[in-house]
């Protein structure tokens, strides 16, 4: 029996050989939701048609049919309104708000624009004033540059960003503790350089005034809840919700920071989301494209449970990586090895205890609705996993690509390596789930968030002079990618 990626190649590969010269292709989406796959199976599944020339993807345009022998400027060159200046300026408009583009950064010139493009330079001019009729762009002298003309001028204060920790936590501690420091770190660089001012608060602080005073001379110009969990806002929903529509009356954007995900429609129209819960998800997608594209074979998942009080978003992110990689190579051997926190401890017991913590029937439900046809359930872990004391119990039965939540402990294991005399990474591959700069000399493959993008999309999303990508479910488009390095023995 096929899977599923399976019957889309074998569903390409027929519908190549009788496609004319120039046919349109369904989207991405429709096909991956006619055959019950990812989108990256769908773009993975085209690439080897794309390398040998056989079809044309545009982004913003779609999947065309090529003819025998004939190259891509050729294509386009029998197709002259393939591209109209519409789709041009919002391809380059998506570029802007995913940050390929970036605030301030000048324009590629027309003639890049024709040649990479393979349009008329009047096409160019013509997307070039739209995006500067959408204020996307401003021209300076013969060039353009990404933004408006205010953007580009500095030295005047232009409000303050009030950085709200939602929960109880010491905000002193926020950039020791908090995961996502290192994103807030860099987007307090961005808007320190457009002429905001920065002041962090606990949000009970706030919601316990009896209003917050938003035309005053304090010129509040933004404000993010940073941490927001479920629980939190369950507790403060009426005056999370009042403080929200609050600031949409006065036209203050807020950046909201789930630690999960959302349900609901309580955001404003000058609210912007960023789900914590969606990063893991990307982050768990990047990882399972990173295994295939490097053609692993085989790859163990270790998880410490003394790893503290947010073990159970660890042991999710490997389930869901778990997922993430069965449903685009089933056949790819993942085991799990386990370190308890407890002596003598057994396997059944220890998944109990994991399932129970993670919440009740969260491995075989919560997980479904994401990464569905593919469940992680304890019989699963029973059948793949073990218990180990030390990692040479492990190597015996798993010498192959090790990953890890932490990078400590995967520079634990290069120290274990290295008394044994271990050669890595051709005996053993290590990767991390969580860079840290301490153990980097190890050399320790990281995949983890886009830090740098995810602070461009929040301090734009704060000032609001571009629309900033978001996901499907309307989410802050961030992304994860793989820090790939040589493992230092």
């Amino acid at each position: 029996m096929l899977t599923p990626a399976e019957e889309l190649r074998k569903w390409l590969k027929a519908t190549m050989g009788q496609a004319k010269p120039g046919q349109e292709f369904p989207r991405d989406k429709e096909l991956a939701q006619k055959f019950m796959v990812s989108e990256l199976t769908v773009r993975s599944a085209f690439k080897e048609f794309k390398l040998r020339g056989e079809v044309l993807r545009i982004r913003g345009r779609g999947t065309f049919k090529t003819g025998p022998q004939e190259k891509e400027s050729v294509t386009l060159k029998k197709q002259p309104n393939l591209l109209s200046h519409e789709v041009v300026a919002d391809t380059l408009a998506d570029q802007i708000a995913k940050g390929v583009l970036e605030i301030g950064a000048a324009m590629p010139s027309i003639a890049y624009i024709v040649a990479n493009y393979h349009v008329a330079p009047r096409t160019v001019i013509l997307a070039y004033r739209n995006l500067e009729k959408k204020k996307l762009i401003s021209r300076m002298g013969l060039s353009y540059r990404v933004g408006k003309m205010e953007s580009h001028l500095s030295g005047t204060n232009s409000g303050r960003i009030l950085v709200l920790r939602a929960d109880n936590a010491d905000v002193h501690n926020f950039f020791s503790k908090d995961p996502m420091a290192r994103a807030y770190e860099r987007m307090e660089r961005l808007l320190l350089g457009a002429g905001r001012r920065i002041r962090y608060a606990r949000l009970d602080e706030v919601l316990e005034r009896p209003g917050l005073k938003l035309n005053d001379n304090t010129q509040i110009s933004g404000i993010i809840f940073a941490g927001l969990s479920d629980t939190y806002f369950h507790e403060k929903e009426k005056q999370i919700i009042s403080l929200a529509k609050q600031l949409d009356a006065a036209k203050v954007p807020l950046l909201i920071d789930w630690t999960r995900g959302y349900s609901g429609n309580i955001l404003p129209k000058f609210s912007t989301l960023l789900s914590r819960g969606h990063l893991l998800t990307s982050l768990c997608r990047e990882l399972a494209d990173y295994l295939i594209r490097k053609h692993i074979k085989a790859v163990t998942f270790f998880f410490d449970e003394n790893i503290g009080k947010d073990y159970p978003w660890g042991i999710v992110a490997l389930l869901r990586s778990w997922a993430e990689i069965k449903r685009v190579n089933p056949k790819l051997r993942i085991d799990f090895a386990f370190r308890s926190k407890f002596e003598n401890d057994e396997l059944p017991v220890f998944l109990s205890r994991l399932t129970n913590a993670v919440g009740e029937n969260f491995i075989s439900s919560e997980l479904s609705r994401n990464i569905s046809p593919y469940t992680v359930s304890t019989e699963i872990l029973l059948n793949s996993g073990c218990l180990y004391d030390t990692l040479d119990t492990v190597f015996k039965n798993c010498p192959h690509f090790w990953v890890f939540m932490t990078a400590s402990e995967a520079a634990n294991a290069c120290e274990w390596a290295l008394k044994k005399g271990i050669s890595l990474p051709r005996q053993v591959a290590i990767l991390s789930l969580q860079d840290d700069l301490q153990q980097r000399s190890w050399g320790i493959t990281a995949c983890e968030p886009d830090w740098d993008l995810l602070a461009y999309l929040m301090a734009h999303a704060l000032m609001r002079d571009i629309p900033v990508a978001k996901s499907s479910k309307g989410f802050l488009a961030g992304k994860a990618l793989v820090l790939e390095r040589d493992t230092t023995t």
